[in-house]
């Protein structure tokens, strides 16, 4: 009845939880950034509106991509363009703080989550701090780039009541930002969200315009004042609406030429 010896069994599960970390590492986070990937933005961004809901919680998201991105990556390569994804990564966990969530959605796309933002003063601010980190000239080889974003700005719970609302919200305000040119930033508004409405419709009606015959071509004529005569003529094209009457080519033809439907 008296205990003589004791057995023990060890297994070393180093491995099986190094494993289990790099495996949550690649589900959860960018690998060239370390930054928050667009999935665990997404659940953080449900965990922040469900607080909200409650009332108890205000936040600010912030969705910005960088001017002139495509032009550095197509002049300098491929490879300056991830190291300049890394610097600007880098510089935002320097200047934000611990309890945000700075995410890369892919591409040059960024997201924040600001935390405890209940005033626009406040995201302004921030915002500002963003555009002043990222205008620090960057050196890439030997070559040196400024950068610059158009931020998008939407905060919970007024400007969505779910997580695609609120992400649809400040795309908008981006789209706004970059706009009204670049390197600044714009808050949501529900007239954005018209907009919105207005220029996804009008470019729905785009689509079938050409197969409806909609579009007229007009001859403006050019006239010399030295002899009163007709010496050239400018085509100019016009979209006869069915609903919304003559659309200025100032309206479709920019939205054609970004939809490469010009």
């Amino acid at each position: 009845g008296e205990i003589t010896s004791y057995v023990a069994s060890a297994q070393d599960i180093s491995f099986v939880k190094e494993s289990q970390r790099k495996m949550e590492q690649l589900a959860y986070f960018d690998t060239l950034t370390g930054l928050a990937n667009r999935t665990f933005f997404r659940m953080q961004l449900r965990k922040s509106m469900a607080l909200a809901e409650r009332g108890h919680y205000a936040f600010a998201l912030f969705y910005f991509d960088l001017d002139e991105f495509k032009r550095i990556n197509d002049t300098l390569g491929h490879d300056a363009g991830d190291q300049l994804l890394v610097e600007v990564a880098n510089r935002l966990k320097k200047r934000l703080r611990t309890e945000d969530t700075i995410a890369r959605l892919g591409g040059d796309e960024f997201a924040v989550l600001l935390s405890g933002i209940e005033h626009q003063t406040h995201a302004m601010e921030v915002a500002n701090t963003i555009q002043r980190t990222l205008n620090e000239p960057i050196k890439l080889g030997n070559n040196e780039v400024i950068i610059s974003a158009s931020i998008g700005i939407a905060c919970a719970p007024d400007d969505g009541q779910n997580p695609e609302q609120l992400l649809k919200a400040a795309d908008q305000a981006m789209y706004k930002a970059k706009n009204s040119g670049r390197n600044g930033f714009e808050f949501f508004s529900h007239d954005m969200r018209e907009d919105a409405n207005a220029r996804m419709q009008l470019l729905k009606d785009l689509r079938s315009a050409i197969e409806l015959e909609q579009f007229e071509l007009y001859y403006q004529p050019i006239v010399s004042l030295d002899d009163l005569h007709v010496h050239k003529a400018e085509g100019l094209i016009r979209w006869q609406h069915p609903e919304k009457g003559l659309i200025s080519p100032a309206d479709f033809i920019p939205l054609a030429e970004e939809t490469r439907q010009i």
